[in-house]
């Protein structure tokens, strides 16, 4: 049976275009606020993040 290990950033970095869209959706809840976050699409993210919906 394997140990499993924890991930390390520094030996599994996160791709660009990942750190990307998580950034976009952090800005989509800062531009609609938190109560107005469930009418942020996911389009507005993927405009945001200038990724296609499919990289989403």
């Amino acid at each position: 049976m394997s140990q499993s290990r924890p991930m390390n950033e520094d030996r599994w970095p996160a791709h660009p275009r990942k750190l990307g869209i998580v950034h976009a959706a952090v800005i989509c809840l800062l531009e609609k606020g938190i109560t107005r976050l469930a009418n942020a699409t996911s389009r507005d993210i993927v405009r945001q993040a200038d990724v296609s919906l499919g990289n989403l």
